[in-house]
Formats: structure tokens, sequence, C-alpha cells
């Protein structure tokens, strides 16, 4: 049953591709003018090929905050939780978890290309600032404060 209906769903998928070739390329050379108006269209054009710089931003801040998010979590982990002292004080742990929690949040809103994640990463880029100087303060902690640190720039950026 399920490998009919795989073969049914990629045999569907192949329609919808052909007709959509079919349909291209009769405009493209069928109708005087009508490549140029497909193009704007259809954001075909050579220029619309390449990521518009507000995209490429966007996916530039979803990774450095997944970076920001990964570092920390393993920092927190593998490294505070092993050296105690300063590294485990209430404060210093609290900024880490909400860096993780900030950033998650901010790919999620970014991701989804929700209206409301400007919001999310100007509240990003302050837990980054906020988690950043708590580790410099605590020391040897330079990954964490540089992944923050960035991540705070471009959530900053976007947030503008």
């Amino acid at each position: 049953m399920a490998v009919l209906l795989l073969v049914f769903i990629v045999s569907s998928f192949a329609v919808v591709l052909a007709s959509v070739h079919y349909t291209a390329a009769w405009y493209a050379t069928c109708i005087p003018g009508c490549q140029r108006r497909w193009a704007s269209l259809h954001n075909f054009s050579k220029g619309a090929t390449q990521m518009s710089a507000a995209t490429a931003s966007k996916q530039e801040c979803i990774k450095n905050c997944q970076e920001c998010q990964t570092t920390c979590a393993d920092q927190l982990t593998s490294h505070c939780l092993v050296e105690g002292g300063e590294h485990v004080q209430q404060e210093h742990v609290q900024r880490m978890l909400d860096c993780i929690a900030a950033c998650k949040a901010c790919i999620d809103f970014m991701s989804r290309k929700s209206e409301y994640h400007a919001l999310y990463c100007k509240a990003c880029a302050e837990v980054c600032k906020a988690c950043a100087d708590s580790c410099e303060q605590v020391g040897d902690m330079d990954q964490c404060v540089a992944c923050c640190r960035k991540c705070e720039q471009s959530c900053s950026a976007m947030a503008a």
C-alpha cells in the first residue's frame, strides 16, 4: 500500500514538473515579448536568480543563531559544568540558558517568515550581548563570546 502511494506521489510530481516546463517553454518561445514577462512574473530574470540581500541577511542571521545556540549549549555542558566555580553561578548559567532559548525562538520566527521576527531579533541581540558579557567576565570562554557577539551583530541588523 505504501509503495503504491509513493509511486502515485512520484508520478504526480513528474506530471506537475512536465506541465511547468511545457508552460515555461511555450511562453518563452511562442509569444513575442512573453519571455521578459514570464521572467518578471516568476522571478526568473538573471538578477532574481540570486538571493536578495534581505534573504541572504536572514539566512546568515539564522546560521549565526544556530551556531550561537549550539556553542552555548556545548560550552555550558562540556565546559562550565566541568570547571565549576564562577562558571556555574546562577546568573551566568541563566544568561547562557536565556541565550540558547532566545536563539532558538529567533531561528523559529525567521524560518517561518513571521512578521514579528524583527522583535525576536532585537530581543535575541540583547540576550546575546548579556551572555557574551557574562562569559567574558567569567573568563576562558572565548568561543562562546565570539559566537554571541557575531549573533548579536546579525540580529541587531535584522531588527533594524
